[in-house]
């Protein structure tokens, strides 16, 4: 009964074995095939069928169907390309991997091997430490969120980082040809075109359709730089914009350049574009190549001579409440002194009479700097009469001492700040381009706007001409 029963549990125990062992097995399988636990790989079937504009044909034995297009010239791939497993999804589909290298050794490069799959990113931030890359077939901004892990699959991402087909090489755009134009006007030395004369129209005519007439100017170089240093990758042909594009806009060249990449009739628009708000709603740049400051700019200040300028100097070294204050304590001494007088009358006209008088005799005592002494007044109107006098030589005291700081002092006051600009309500003359900007940061400023489709000499021109 003993041995029986051990034999029973030794049976147990051989059987609870066997059950971890095919468990831990399962686990370690599972991990292989559909990634690390908080970092499995999802199906992402839906997302790349949906991106119509991608679409291309795969042909096989069986017959044809659609696929997607992972860049510009492909490769064509299933609409199931690295979803739900980890495998080396790439081997059959990359050009680098589906054929044998160009080097010497002819062997298939090793990231082709590498397992992988794509994988809910934030899930994987969160719940895992394995490493995550965005899919560089879809970058920020295509409206395409797919990343993938190397990791999760048990294996790495360092070489297939490093390959060709994910580097910026000479293959993104497969020797693409972009139609090139650049806004209607010239800008010296940015971009420009001479016309049939050699010169340099600051809006041009006919000459910015004949395509035959080169553009020249910095931006054009650092476009055809950028061709060299691609080696063949993409081909630039320089055209012209359209003329409906500009006779909605305006005035606004660079606007109307812009509506045709929206309108599709070409690729890209080189040269000064200012990045505005109504422009980003309506296509994409790239990162800025320049930066322009805004300025204000401002005549040279000028020096006010007029007669009546000059003149009122004599007042600013008080303010008109100080001055106020000045005729009120006259007018104060004047009814006190007539108070104190021995000319006290009953009748009302005679004392309004002396108020008058006394008012004038004080405020000729004030400006010529001196007291009339009485020696017949009586002891009130003497000690008002001193104290009068100490207020006149203080006042004057300090006066004097400001008035020679203000005889010398410009009267030029110019402004420094579009602050003060808006507070004179003066007219600001400003580029039509920044028109919505401008008036949304500042709302109260009289802003002009050149509407000639001149861009910067037609506000150069507005300036000189005393419209701002």
């Amino acid at each position: 009964h003993i041995e029986s029963e051990k034999i029973m549990v030794a049976s147990s125990e051989n059987s609870i074995a066997r059950d971890q062992s095919t468990s831990s097995h399962a686990n370690a399988t599972n991990k292989i095939i559909h990634g690390e636990i908080g970092c499995q790989c999802i199906n992402a079937t839906d997302i790349l069928s949906s991106l119509t504009d991608r679409s291309c044909t795969i042909t096989t034995s069986s017959g044809q169907h659609n696929g997607i297009l992972l860049t510009v010239n492909g490769p064509c791939v299933e609409y199931d390309y690295g979803s739900n497993v980890c495998l080396p999804h790439d081997m059959m589909v990359d050009p680098y991997c589906g054929q044998l290298s160009s080097s010497s050794s002819n062997i298939i490069p090793e990231r082709c091997y590498r397992r992988w799959c794509y994988v809910n990113a934030m899930e994987c931030m969160g719940a895992s430490s394995e490493r995550v890359f965005r899919s560089k077939y879809f970058p920020a901004g295509s409206g395409v969120e797919l990343y993938y892990s190397s990791s999760t699959c048990g294996s790495s991402a360092s070489d297939w980082e490093a390959s060709p087909s994910q580097q910026n090489s000479n293959h993104v755009l497969g020797g693409e040809s972009l139609k090139v134009i650049t806004a209607a006007y010239n800008i010296v030395p940015y971009v420009y075109k001479q016309n049939s004369n050699g010169d340099i129209p600051v809006v041009p005519g006919e000459e910015y359709y004949n395509n035959t007439i080169p553009y020249e100017g910095v931006h054009i170089n650092y476009v055809k730089s950028l061709q060299q240093i691609s080696n063949g990758d993409f081909d630039v042909d320089f055209v012209h914009g359209s003329r409906a594009s500009l006779r909605i806009y305006q005035g606004a060249p660079g606007n109307a350049a812009v509506q045709d990449v929206v309108d599709g009739l070409v690729d890209i628009v080189i040269g000064p574009i200012w990045i505005t708000g109504d422009r980003l709603k309506r296509t994409s740049f790239s990162m800025p190549i320049q930066y322009d400051r805004t300025v204000l700019v401002i005549p040279r200040p000028g020096i006010r001579r007029s007669y009546a300028e000059e003149t009122s100097k004599v007042l600013d070294p008080f303010t008109m409440g100080v001055w106020l204050l000045l005729v009120g304590m006259i007018a104060v001494t004047a009814v006190l002194s007539v108070w104190f007088s021995k000319k006290r009358s009953k009748e009302s006209s005679v004392y309004g009479r002396l108020a008058v008088d006394e008012f004038l005799q004080k405020g000729t005592f004030f400006c010529s700097g001196g007291v009339k002494q009485d020696e017949t007044s009586s002891l009130p109107r003497k000690l008002l009469m001193f104290g009068f006098a100490f207020f006149i030589l203080i006042v004057l005291s300090a006066y004097v001492a400001n008035l020679a700081a203000f005889l010398t002092r410009s009267n030029s006051s110019p402004v420094t700040t579009i602050e003060d600009v808006i507070a004179r309500q003066m007219n600001i003359c400003a580029h039509p381009v920044l028109a919505d900007d401008l008036k949304l940061t500042h709302p109260k400023a009289n802003f002009v706007f050149n509407q000639e489709g001149k861009e910067l000499y037609g506000l150069v021109d507005d300036y000189d001409a005393g419209k701002c």
